[in-house]
């Protein structure tokens, strides 16, 4: 597959999964090329399947993790300028408020939700990436999906 191709194919899946991971849209956007520089550096010469991408980035937030303490500066990803002021407000509000709630899941459950909400990656691929049983994603997938939703019922 060309770079370019792969690339255009995978950075807005890479940018999503990893500002879920980290909740900070400028973070993410560095993560996402240094990702991508990695990739291309160490594997030129080889198939780029998706999974390889995704766990350079997630090898990127556990290294970003451990030389920060945490991030404060987080931001809701840009909308639609031609959209309603209103309605942008509300999104932004809504994925700011998801975003936040996804930083109280243990790291565990927070990293397969990220990685299966990108949808870029099968729950086959997202247990290559984790280093566990595709069981136990499904697993930790769905006790993410049910933390996720009291976090969110418990704040309104």
């Amino acid at each position: 597959m060309e770079f370019d191709s792969f690339y255009k194919e995978y950075r807005s899946k890479v940018f999503a999964y990893l500002l879920r991971m980290t909740g900070c849209k400028d973070l993410s956007m560095d993560l996402v090329q240094e990702s991508f520089t990695r990739c291309l550096e160490r594997y030129a010469e080889t198939e780029r399947p998706g999974p390889l991408v995704f766990t350079i980035a997630r090898n990127l937030v556990y290294d970003n993790h451990r030389n920060q303490a945490r991030w404060d500066d987080r931001e809701a990803p840009e909308l639609e300028a031609n959209a309603n002021p209103e309605t942008d407000f509300l999104k932004k509000e809504e994925i700011e408020r998801v975003l936040q709630a996804m930083q109280s899941l243990p790291a565990n459950e927070k990293e397969a939700l990220a990685l299966a909400a990108s949808k870029a990656l099968t729950y086959r691929e997202i247990a290559q990436v984790t280093g566990v049983s595709e069981a136990n994603v499904k697993v930790r997938v769905h006790r993410a999906r049910k933390s996720l939703r009291r976090i969110l019922e418990d704040v309104t």
